[in-house]
């Protein structure tokens, strides 16, 4: 397997997924935006390879797999909707508020 890639069983479907947990570019996000926008991008590139191979991530699949807490990927997520990045997740309905704990409810 190339290196970055990762073979994953995505919980809930069972289906094996090759997923790109680190790219050639991540070094020059991180050196630049630092380790937030490179989880940020990470979270979008994941779950559009999932999307693309037939599979939505769950909420738990992405945060297991970037190795951070709901609360942290949910408010990224909130983030990324805000620069009109879609997030295709298992559990969300197409163009759904997002709730967050500090923020309350921002419309997509």
């Amino acid at each position: 397997m190339e290196f970055g890639k990762i073979e994953y069983t995505a919980n809930g479907s069972g289906r094996q997924l090759k997923l790109t947990l680190i790219d050639h570019g991540d070094n020059e996000v991180l050196d630049k935006y630092g380790i937030t926008e490179l989880r940020r991008r990470r979270a979008l590139r994941l779950a559009n390879e999932a999307s693309e191979q037939g599979v939505l991530l769950s909420y738990f699949d992405l945060s297991c797999l970037l190795l951070c807490s709901l609360a942290t990927l949910k408010r990224d997520i909130v983030f990324l909707e805000g620069r009109g990045a879609g997030m295709p997740l298992k559990g969300r309905r197409k163009n759904a508020p997002m709730k967050t704990a500090r923020t309350g409810v921002h419309e997509i």
